[in-house]
């Protein structure tokens, strides 16, 4: 699945309206500490993403 590429613009579509979805939520959160913490948690699930489908990319090149 991962050496196709539409399949592997969906899943990071779907991940980017997950994160999207996240960011949202977090910013109706009270507690400031709390809404930090979200942001960097959906940075952190952003960047693992990105270098995920680099990686997969990559591999399907070669």
């Amino acid at each position: 699945m991962r050496r196709i590429p539409a399949a592997r613009q969906a899943g990071l579509a779907l991940a980017l309206y997950a994160a999207l979805k996240a960011i949202v939520q977090a910013s109706t959160l009270d507690p400031v500490g709390l809404r930090v913490g979200s942001y960097l948690l959906v940075g952190g699930f952003l960047l693992g993403v990105g270098w995920w489908y680099r990686a997969a990319g990559a591999r399907a090149e070669a």
